[in-house]
């Protein structure tokens, strides 16, 4: 009541003011105590900001307070942790960073941490993108079929790894991309779009290494929207688990939409037991092909983190997709930060645009390395990296509404462009060392009529 009298919405103008907001952090700060639960409540209770104010509250709760202070809410049945599993959704133009977990983004904050310090990166478990190091993380993963348990507990050799348990056939698995059509409709009624590219492509290589009870049958999956988004699960070849576990290892087959979850389906021996998953990655560039989907798949579509002002992509247009931008440079993106040597190439139909092309090793909306036509006559490859430079420029008599097809190729820190078979750029630049494939507009219009990565030649 005092806050509100001395500090209210009606002293302080604007939509959801820091001032207000601030003084119930403080409150809360206070009169919790130093009790993880008890300050939540108080925070939440409070009303105003409440999504913004406990996020912040609950953030500086848990530095202060540690993963105890989190968990001392369970002798209480406050269980903070369990229902979210980790999961992380990241509103960035990265879109292969938007699917997330809190174990990934302590890494990579770490790893930042480490780089400006002069200190060598981190990479547990040699660099596996579940790797369940850290107390009671999860990364994502939940039960999708069948009855157990699921929780992170140490195995024989001592490390940390995703303990499965269950008397029965059960399958386990975290999002790599926007989980559901739902979903993705339910942050879009909030304002808040999910703008998400998926992590996983066909041509990677999937790795696992899983211990537990011997004799156990396992192998890795994925599953991908396939048509009008139905989802469609492909298994690898079933392994057993030896005395000293067994390693995984599958390259992921051509599928009819984007892969939006991965995971370990486990059917046990007579004997029982647990399992563990230790680790789960995938590496090397992707061998993929874009091309219209035969049906109108809206998340096909929304796998293209979208920045142009328009962007069509409908089963009956004869381009796969035609991209709309009315002032300065818009990109449509896919793929991840993974990425590193690859060739991606695109067959692109030119209108009225005063430059267009490909873009590799995009991290973002002004950062990229793009081979793009510019009106009038010339080819160019460009850096873009906040600024963009001109890394080569070429003469080329190139023609609106004539397709053209575009190879860029990104190796270490050559940066080779080709039109139509023909070597026509290279340069040599490092700013950008990874990154997904993009398609470039520049105030105009453009149909692409099929994108394909695969590795670096």
């Amino acid at each position: 009541e005092l806050i509100e009298a001395n500090y209210g919405y009606d002293k302080y103008g604007g939509n959801c003011h820091m001032v207000p907001n601030h003084g119930l952090i403080i409150h809360s700060l206070l009169h919790g105590e130093g009790d993880f639960s008890e300050t939540m409540k108080i925070i939440n209770t409070c009303g105003w900001d409440t999504d913004c104010n406990s996020g912040n509250v609950g953030c500086l709760m848990g530095i202060k307070e540690g993963l105890g202070g989190i968990d001392a809410g369970l002798n209480k049945g406050l269980d903070w942790r369990g229902p979210v599993a980790d999961r992380i959704y990241i509103p960035t133009a990265d879109g292969g960073r938007a699917i997330s977990d809190c174990a990934a983004e302590t890494d990579h904050i770490v790893r930042m941490g480490r780089r400006l310090a002069g200190i060598d990166g981190l990479a547990p478990k040699d660099g596996a993108q579940f790797h369940f190091s850290y107390s009671g993380s999860v990364q994502g993963f939940q039960i999708i079929e069948g009855d157990g348990e699921l929780g992170n507990a140490a195995q024989a050799d001592g490390e940390q790894g995703l303990r499965i348990s269950s008397s029965e056939p059960v399958r386990v698995g975290t999002p790599v991309f926007t989980p559901s059509k739902e979903e993705a409709r339910y942050f879009e009624k909030r304002g808040y779009a999910l703008l998400a590219s998926p992590r996983l492509f066909p041509g990677q290589t999937l790795t696992a290494r899983v211990t537990g009870v011997s004799m156990a049958q396992v192998n890795v999956y994925v599953t991908c929207y396939g048509e009008d988004d139905a989802p469609v699960t492909v298994d690898s070849p079933v392994m057993r688990v030896g005395e000293s576990g067994c390693e995984i290892e599958w390259v992921v087959p051509s599928l009819p939409g984007p892969i939006f979850q991965v995971g370990l389906l486990v059917s046990h021996s007579e004997s029982g037991g647990s399992v563990y998953l230790d680790r789960l990655g995938w590496s090397g560039a992707p061998e993929v092909t874009f091309t219209s989907p035969k049906h109108d798949g809206s998340m096909w579509r929304r796998a293209w983190v979208n920045g142009v002002d328009t962007m069509w992509a409908y089963r009956h247009m004869p381009e796969m997709l035609r991209l709309i931008q009315n002032q300065g440079t818009g990109l449509v993106m896919q793929g991840t930060r993974e990425w590193q040597d690859y060739t991606v190439t695109a067959a692109i139909r030119p209108h009225m645009a005063r430059r267009t092309g490909v873009a590799a090793r995009v991290q973002g909306m002004t950062r990229y390395y793009g081979l793009l036509f510019k009106n009038p006559g010339t080819v160019q490859l460009v850096r873009a990296c906040h600024q963009e430079i001109v890394l080569g420029e070429v003469a080329f008599d190139w023609q609106l509404d004539v397709t053209y097809e575009f190879m860029l190729t990104v190796k270490g820190d050559l940066i080779s462009g080709r039109i139509d078979g023909q070597v026509l750029i290279e340069a040599r630049d490092d700013a950008l060392d990874a990154g997904a494939v993009g398609l470039v507009i520049e105030e105009g219009r453009t149909e692409v009529m099929h994108v394909s990565v695969s590795a670096a030649k």
